[in-house]
């Protein structure tokens, strides 16, 4: 028997996570042209606020995390960065679990590249790469130490002739399943309920 309110977050999640897809269909457009382009960018805190006539469907898409706790579902996804043409550098979570511009909020700040792409920023010095990121003014000394923490977060980013994409970290293929997403909030949800293993093998039953 499964809980409704998890269903329901599940499958709010499933569209949360197609309009993450590249990829065009004239439901998008719509959504597009009501809301504006930052429909397709819904992870974690980037949300933001909408204005006062968004739709109720629309509002539990857009605010849906804080039904679950914060930010679950930006925890199960990261971008795996391609040509990087499609990867805010600052914005986006392409190297670990996080983005730069929460990790490195000083450097975020005085950086004159905030929506710049990965590519974007990618230079190259004697046949090699490197990271060309602008700054509005020369960095402290402290700041330095941050530049190199940055750089050793970046270290090791190969580079793969492939649009970027978003991957779903549940499943093996890296694509979204409202299954993986459910056992996920039940795990958060109603892990603490304590069922014994007789109780759980009757639920299965069910």
């Amino acid at each position: 028997m499964r809980d409704i309110r998890l269903v329901n977050l599940s499958l709010l999640a499933k569209w949360r996570w197609r309009l993450l897809q590249s990829g065009e269909g004239l439901w998008k457009e719509v959504l597009i042209d009501k809301y504006g382009p930052r429909v397709c960018n819904l992870v974690g805190d980037q949300v933001g606020t909408w204005p006062w006539f968004i739709s109720r469907w629309w509002k539990d898409i857009a605010h849906f995390e804080g039904m679950g706790g914060a930010f679950w579902f930006k925890s199960e996804i990261f971008k795996k960065v391609g040509t990087g043409n499609a990867t805010n550098f600052w914005k986006d979570p392409w190297r670990g679990d996080t983005h730069f511009c929460g990790k490195y909020p000083r450097l975020y700040g005085i950086s004159n590249s905030k929506e710049a792409t990965v590519e974007e920023v990618r230079g190259v010095d004697g046949g090699r790469d490197v990271w060309d990121l602008v700054w509005r003014r020369p960095l402290f000394v402290w700041e330095e130490e941050l530049l190199i923490s940055l750089m050793e977060d970046l270290e090791g980013h190969r580079w793969a002739n492939h649009e970027d994409r978003w991957s779903w970290k549940l499943e093996g293929d890296g694509v979204f399943s409202v299954k993986s997403c459910y056992l996920k909030l039940e795990k958060m949800w109603m892990g603490g309920i304590g069922w014994s293993g007789e109780e759980r093998r009757v639920f299965e039953c069910i």
